[in-house]
C-alpha cells in the first residue's frame, strides 16, 4: 500500500522490519531493494538486491535493479556536482 502511494521510506521500513520475521523470497528482497531506491538509500537497496540475486541469480527485475545501481555508480561526483 505504501508503495502505490509512493510512500518509499514507509514502505522500506515496514518490508524491513518484516524481513527477519519471514522466510523472503527473491520477490520480496527485490520489492524491498526498489524501495530503498526509490528513497534514495543505494547502500540499503544494493544489500537487498544481493540478498534476492543470492536466492535466484536468474531473478529478472532484481538484475535490472543491479544494473541501474551499477550505472549510478559510475556517474563521477564532479557531475553530479555541477548539475
Amino acid at each position: 500500500a505504501y508503495a502505490a502511494s509512493e510512500r518509499w521510506s514507509d514502505a522500506a521500513a515496514n518490508l524491513a522490519a518484516a524481513a527477519p520475521l519471514r522466510e523472503m523470497s527473491a520477490d520480496d528482497w527485490h520489492a524491498l531493494a526498489y524501495a530503498h531506491y526509490r528513497h534514495g538509500n543505494a547502500a540499503e537497496s544494493k544489500s537487498a538486491v544481493g540478498h534476492a540475486l543470492a536466492l535466484e541469480p536468474r531473478h529478472a527485475p532484481a538484475n535490472a535493479l543491479a544494473a541501474t545501481l551499477s550505472q549510478a555508480d559510475l556517474v563521477p561526483a564532479a557531475f553530479e556536482q555541477s548539475r
